[in-house]
């Protein structure tokens, strides 16, 4: 009877040991998916390529087509009008999204203009470094810097008439904006609120008379709610280690065709327009050169010359 005891003792020891080891087994199978799993993920997550939201560090250069879209109302009436440059900006990117572009790393070749006839050469300058973002991932890119416009008008005798100083908040946020496009390194910013004071202060190589003409033709000031004006700055963006090609870029010119009016024309509505001023003292000089730029834009839409009725 003992021994019957000692038997089924033994049994359910052996049960019970069986049983424990059926559960670890168990455990041990349903543990092991779970480890591979966390494996994977950590192996999966070690060997994804970061995208950089910002250039690296260095030299950036940019090539850019800066147009000026203002309101021109010389000769009458106002009108919108275009006014492109092409320049350079060299400078740097610190790695973390932010650029600088030095004034002296900013250059615009001289532009020559000829309007009905009167040759006007333009210079675009920076006053200022022009400082900036650029986040690749969101195409969010921005630049702000002052620059001012400088004339020579061989008809008013007149150089280095200023116009400006124009401080620009270009971003591709702003209306007509184009976001950065990181596979042609390309993207368009603008600016339709900026300012442009009456020409004031400027130097005696600009004369008196001069400065009114542009004060007018330009319908200066320019405020940051006045009509059809804005800045649009198209930029192809080279990083750094980038290869920028060599380009030589020529003063550009464009051109209207120039129309021959009779000086007695010319008289007749120099005249009419001093008379309808109320007969001013020392407008002479401005009321020819408004009367001639009115009649050579008149000719040259019509091929008639235009009559002046003499007060």
């Amino acid at each position: 009877m003992q021994i019957v005891r000692v038997m089924r003792g033994r049994r359910r020891l052996i049960s019970l040991i069986g049983a424990a080891t059926l559960v670890a087994a168990s455990s041990a199978i349903l543990l092991a998916p779970a480890d591979a799993a966390t494996t994977t993920t950590t192996a999966a997550t070690t060997t994804t390529t970061t995208v950089p939201s910002f250039l690296p560090a260095g030299k950036v250069t940019v090539q850019a087509t800066t147009t000026f879209n203002l309101q021109q109302c010389v000769p009458a009436p106002c009108h919108a009008s275009a006014i492109p440059f092409t320049g350079t900006l060299v400078g740097t990117s610190d790695g973390n999204g932010n650029l600088t572009f030095p004034k002296s790393g900013i250059t615009y070749p001289a532009k020559t203009l000829t309007i009905s006839g009167a040759p006007v050469t333009v210079h675009l300058v920076a006053l200022s470094n022009f400082t900036g973002t650029l986040n690749t991932k969101t195409g969010l890119v921005t630049l702000t810097g002052t620059s001012e416009t400088l004339l020579d008008v061989a008809a008013l005798a007149a150089t280095n008439c200023p116009i400006g100083p124009t401080t620009a908040h270009l971003s591709t946020a702003n209306p007509g904006g184009v976001k950065y496009n990181a596979t042609a390194n390309t993207a368009t910013l603008t600016d339709t609120t900026f300012t442009v004071p009456v020409v004031t202060n400027a130097p005696a190589s600009c004369n008196a008379g001069a400065v009114t003409v542009l004060n007018q033709a330009l319908a200066l000031p320019i405020t940051s709610s006045s009509p059809a004006h804005s800045i649009v700055n198209a930029l192809k963006i080279f990083p750094p280690g980038a290869v920028v090609p060599t380009t030589t870029t020529a003063p550009t010119t464009t051109t209207t065709p120039s129309v021959k009016v009779p000086h007695d024309k010319i008289a007749m509505r120099a005249y009419d327009k001093w008379c309808k001023k109320g007969k001013p003292h020392g407008t002479d000089k401005q009321d020819w050169i408004e009367a001639e730029n009115e009649l050579k834009s008149e000719m040259g839409r019509t091929g008639a010359v235009p009559t002046t009725t003499r007060r």
